[in-house]
C-alpha cells in the first residue's frame, strides 16, 4: 500500500490496507507486511536512487473511515498518525 503524506504527521492511505480497523494487518500487500508489523511507515520510498536515505518512522495511530467496509469501494480511506513529524526533505515533504 502507498500513501500521501498530507502534513508532517499525517499520511492519507486506503482503509482496505488494514482490514479491521486500527490493526496493522497486511494481506493485500505481502511485500509491506514486514513495515507493518513493525508499526513504521516508510517515507521517500518512491522516486529515490540508491544513495538517498529511506526514512522509516513509527506509527502513533490508523484512523480508519468508520462506514468502510473491506468488500466495497467505498470510503476507502484511512489516515496513518506518526509518533514523531517527518523532516521536511526534498525527498520527503508534504503534497500541500
Amino acid at each position: 500500500c502507498a500513501g500521501a503524506l498530507i502534513s508532517p504527521t499525517f499520511v492519507l492511505t486506503a482503509a482496505h490496507c488494514f482490514p479491521k480497523q486500527g490493526t496493522l494487518s497486511c494481506w493485500m500487500m505481502p511485500n509491506m507486511c514486514r513495515a507493518m508489523k513493525e508499526r513504521k511507515v516508510q517515507i521517500g520510498l518512491l522516486g529515490r536512487n540508491k544513495y538517498q536515505p529511506l526514512i522509516k518512522l513509527p506509527v502513533k495511530r490508523i484512523i480508519v473511515h468508520p462506514e468502510f467496509e473491506l468488500y466495497t469501494p467505498h470510503h476507502d480511506i484511512a489516515l496513518v498518525e506518526l509518533q514523531i513529524s517527518i523532516p521536511c526533505t526534498p525527498y520527503s515533504k508534504p503534497i500541500c
